[in-house]
Formats: C-alpha cells, structure tokens, sequence
C-alpha cells in the first residue's frame, strides 16, 4: 500500500513538469470529452474529435462534421505546402516526421500518405547515394595504398610488419568489393545503370569475384538492352515526326499549287513561279506537282521565245527602251539565260552610248 502511495505522489509531482515538455504534449491522463472539442480543434487532432463524435452520437452533428471537414482541408493544405518547401531544402525525414504527425491526426488523407510514401523512398535512395560515395572515396583510397605497396616491394623485400599491413588492406578490399557488390544490386534495381557500373569497377579492382563478374556480365546485358531501346524508341520518335512533317508538307504543297494554277490561268507567270518555288522538295517526286512543273515550264519557255522575238524587233526597228523592257521582262522569268543577259548588256551599252552622244551634241 505504502508503494502504491509513492507512485501516486511521484506522479502528482511530475505532471506539471510533463506538461511543459513538448515530447509528451499528447499525453492524456482523461478520456476526451464533449468539452474538449474546442481545444481539441485549436490542436489540429481531427482524428480524436471523429472518435468522439461516434461515442456520444448526441454531439454529431451536420454543423459540427462540415466544420472538421473544412478545417481539415485547410490543415492538409498548409502540411502538404511545409513539407514541400522541406523537400525543397532537402530536409526529407523533417518532412517525413511532419507528414507522420499529420496522419495521426487525419489518417484519411490520401495525398499526405502518398507524399510520404515518395518522400521516405526519396530518403532511402539518398541515403543510399550518400553511403555509395563515401564507398567510393573509401575504394579510391584502398586502391592508393594497394599502389604504394607494390612500389615499395620493387624497393625492398617486406618485412612481417609490412606483410601484415597488407593482409589487413586486402581483408578491408573484400569487405569495402562486398560493399560496392551490394550497391551496384541496388542500382540495378533501381535502373541505375551508371551508378551500378561505376560500383562494378572499383569492386573487380579491389577484389575481382566470381559473383563481380557475373553481376558485371548482367550489368552489360542490360546495358545492351536499354541501348536496343533507346535506339527503337529515338526510330520511332523519328518516324513518328517525319509523319507529322510528311503531313504538313502536302497541305502545304496542296495549298502552293493550287496558287501556282490559278497564276498560270491568269497568265502571270512570274507570281506562279513564285508559288511554286516555295512547294517542299520532299513532295517535288508527286505527280500533281511534275504536272504543274511541266505546265509551267512549257508556259514560262512559250513566253520567253515570244519576248526574244518581240525585242529583237523593237531592236532593230532602233527601239532600244523598248527592247530592254521586253528583255528584260524575258530575264526576269530566266535570270541564268546567257543569251537573254547578253541583249540586255548590248542594249544598256548602246543607250549609254546614245546619252553620251547626245551630252557632247549640247555643248
């Protein structure tokens, strides 16, 4: 009895020292009650008011049940924004913490469950990634002293100090290879393939194993095959734009020979070369467009032969601007023509010719 009172006074004593300590703030020495939800609102613990909604059915009301609706809306808005801005600053188990406590409190909340589903396993491959490299410095470091072994035995005969030495760094190059091993298992299973590599190399340097060779050769084999499907998904992301190019090219080319024909049947020829110069050379094989290609041709060359005709006879009947405007229309539809170049040249030199007659006549 005597022992029953000590307790009961002991822990008289230190309740109000518990109840400024923040690692036991959700300690409760009585059941809630009805007035306890006010309290229980302004400390987020929506879980603990729905059980007691359900033990005195008398207090649950619609009011009430829209009310810890909404404010837990609100509460899993603002959790779910701090523990982003934690991710943010890579602070991953504060958020994972933040996220647990929250749960407690609204364990129906499917979106914190699956931020800290994706967080912890965030967490995990980080503090996989952090053990890896500190593996890696640890290898690199072994490697060097492995070096500076070999070096001395071209210098002297070991003796059993530096034997011992060495036996002891080879013992910590199959424990560090062992390591390495179960990482590079890791990464594979993660899709790491380069991380898995990097581990595979320093391990066979430390301690080449039958099972580092058979990892290495599974390693390689599924190298092989994300290559194979890296190249088939780039072909057929390819094939898959030259479709979508294809497509637009012969609505394009659609659209320039229609312009090209109506050029044509309005006899201006210059507009309808125009046209037809802008069509893709990707659709210059489709027979629509060789028709239109020859239809021009022959249109372009007719008029060519008919402009030659007409100035030439302007030239000689000593019209020379007129014959250079007809040529030179003639040019403009040929601009490689030699021929159509060189009347125009003898025609700008018999008028400079002309002006510079006419200038020393006036003096």
């Amino acid at each position: 009895m005597h022992k029953r009172c000590r307790h009961l006074i002991a822990s008289i004593v230190l309740l109000p020292l518990l109840a400024g300590c923040p690692q036991v703030q959700n300690i409760r020495i009585a059941p809630d009650s009805p007035a306890d939800i006010e309290t229980l609102l302004e400390q987020h613990e929506y879980a603990r008011i729905r059980l007691l909604t359900a033990i005195h059915p008398e207090i649950d009301t619609t009011e009430l049940q829209e009310r810890i609706t909404s404010l837990e809306s609100v509460y899993e808005a603002d959790v779910l924004e701090q523990a982003g801005k934690l991710q943010e600053e890579n602070a991953l188990l504060d958020a994972v913490e933040l996220l647990s406590e929250a749960l407690r409190r609204v364990p129906h909340s499917m979106k914190m469950r699956a931020l800290r589903t994706a967080l912890e396993q965030q967490r995990v491959h980080q503090l996989k990634v952090n053990e890896r490299n500190s593996l890696f410095a640890r290898a690199e470091y072994l490697l060097d002293r492995q070096q500076l072994y070999e070096q001395q035995l071209n210098l002297q005969t070991p003796g059993f100090e530096l034997r011992r030495e060495h036996a002891q760094l080879q013992n910590e190059q199959r424990a560090v290879s062992g390591q390495l091993l179960e990482h590079a298992r890791y990464a594979i299973e993660a899709k790491d393939l380069d991380a898995a590599a990097g581990c595979l190399e320093l391990a066979r340097k430390l301690d080449d194993t039958v099972d580092t060779a058979s990892l290495q050769a599974e390693l390689q084999a599924l190298q092989k095959t994300r290559q194979e499907t890296t190249r088939h998904d780039a072909n057929v992301k390819s094939a898959r734009i030259k479709r979508v190019t294809d497509r637009a090219e012969k609505h394009v080319t659609e659209k320039l020979l229609v312009t090209t024909q109506k050029a044509l049947d309005a006899n201006r020829l210059q507009d309808a070369q125009a046209a037809f110069t802008k069509i893709p050379p990707s659709t210059s094989q489709n027979s629509d467009v060789i028709a239109v290609q020859n239809t021009l041709d022959q249109a372009v060359s007719a008029r060519i032969k008919n402009l030659i005709v007409a100035g030439d006879a302007q030239y000689r009947a000593e019209k020379i601007h007129e014959a250079l405007k007809t040529w030179s229309e003639a040019l403009a539809l040929d601009p490689d023509n030699d021929e159509l170049r060189e009347r125009t040249d003898r025609a700008i030199k018999v008028l400079a010719n002309l002006e510079a007659l006419k200038r020393q006549q006036q003096k």
